[in-house]
């Protein structure tokens, strides 16, 4: 009797700290979640005497997942 009264209390334990441990997880989410921002827009008006020279390439990452191969770029801009 005794041991099926603490499986018990152990059960109720359990099924009340889950449902108080999501809602305040989700509350001091809340409270901390910034709001999404709009991505920074830079409008370039070059001239015809600049063109945009970009350099490509494949470089591989170790990921947790496993190694990937990733795509790279790097662009400025140069005189003609």
């Amino acid at each position: 009797m005794r041991l099926a009264g603490l499986l018990c209390a152990i059960a109720i334990g359990f099924a009340l700290d889950a449902s108080l441990g999501d809602a305040s997880a989700q509350s001091r989410y809340q409270e901390y979640a910034q709001p999404p921002r709009a991505p920074a827009r830079i409008t370039v008006t070059p001239t015809r005497r600049l063109v945009r020279e970009c350099v490509d390439w494949y470089a591989i990452e170790h990921r947790l997942a496993g190694t990937v191969v990733t795509p790279q770029m790097r662009c400025h801009w140069a005189y003609r």
